[in-house]
């Protein structure tokens, strides 16, 4: 089972401690954990828990303007590995298109913002980060290859990629407001 928990709040420059509060209130609900395990690196600097089988991934973004921050985590204790992203929409991503689609993206007029983030959560899954080169692989190519669970919501995009297998064939979506 994946797990995947999103929220958008006041803007706050403590992201990082923002994005693993919600980490920690996931893990607390669907695992029972008392307490986020030590968080560790690979040496391409994917984070994983120490000394536990659940895979995690965290995203943040900041709306533009700054009034405002969304935040996504996802988890699994069945996923070999999770990816997730969750991106405002800003101009900036309408610039850097030919960035980040592929020539045949750019033809068919794909969505840049929905191909940002899926992509992103693909390079946090695998662990290569936005090094596997955004303009040689389509959303399309990862949505056949890999499970993908992908939202427009208010503003946002999020999205969360892994192995498509019998054990991840769940997946839990839920916003989590103030009182979870």
């Amino acid at each position: 089972m994946i797990y995947i928990a999103y929220t958008k709040t006041p803007y706050s420059a403590d992201q990082s401690r923002l994005v693993r509060e919600l980490l920690r209130r996931l893990c607390v609900e669907k695992y029972g954990m008392t307490r986020l395990p030590d968080i560790l690196k690979t040496d391409i600097g994917k984070p994983y828990f120490a000394d536990s089988k659940v895979v995690f991934s965290i995203s943040h973004s900041a709306v533009e303007n700054k009034n405002a921050l969304w935040l996504a985590a996802a988890v699994s204790d069945t996923a070999a590995s999770v990816g997730a992203d969750i991106q405002a929409g800003t101009p900036k991503l309408e610039r850097a298109r030919r960035k980040i689609l592929t020539a045949e993206e750019q033809t068919e007029n794909a969505d840049t913002h929905a191909a940002f983030t899926i992509k992103e959560a693909y390079g946090k899954m695998t662990g290569e980060g936005l090094t596997f080169g955004m303009n040689k692989l389509s959303a399309e190519n990862i949505r056949r290859q890999y499970g993908v669970y992908e939202k427009t919501l208010d503003g946002a995009y999020v999205a969360a990629v892994y192995p498509r297998n019998e054990k991840t064939a769940e997946v839990y979506i839920e916003e989590f407001n103030g009182e979870n």
